[in-house]
């Protein structure tokens, strides 16, 4: 039963591993859509928009507040490939940066792949207000919205 469970345990580690390999790698086209926050209790994004148009990409980002989320608005995000110089962004992009200036922060999104059903926006924020707050990150899981 030891030795099964074992091996069990192997193939998963390897499914994983393989899994992820193959989700560095998305057509662009693929980060399309309306994904929203599977932490229905988050304190940061909610919901993003993505639109692509070969290498062109666009973000609108939503964040939460009371009573409504807040619109980030919509701003040019950059593809990369872990390809190289010359890679086809279009069909080889591994993430996706969206950079907001938002008066008294920049934040910046870096969305990736985490399944073929999710994205992981990691959020990196430094506040430019003066306030000597600290810089912070969060990171979030979307899923396309139905």
């Amino acid at each position: 039963m030891k030795k099964c469970m074992t091996f069990t345990r192997g193939l998963l580690v390897a499914f994983v591993a393989i899994s992820a390999t193959i989700l560095v790698h998305a057509q662009l086209s693929q980060f399309d859509g309306t994904w929203v926050n599977v932490n229905e209790n988050t304190r940061n994004l909610t919901t993003i928009h993505i639109e692509t148009d070969g290498e062109v990409v666009r973000v609108r980002a939503f964040g939460r507040c009371h009573p409504m989320d807040c619109d980030w608005g919509w701003v040019d995000a950059f593809a990369y490939t872990a390809d190289g110089v010359g890679a086809d962004l279009a069909a080889t992009a591994s993430a996706v940066v969206a950079t907001y200036q938002r008066g008294i922060a920049t934040t910046r999104l870096i969305i990736k792949f985490s399944s073929p059903t999710e994205l992981t926006i990691d959020t990196f924020t430094k506040y430019t207000d003066g306030s000597d707050r600290s810089n912070i990150t969060h990171s979030d899981t979307m899923r396309r919205d139905a």
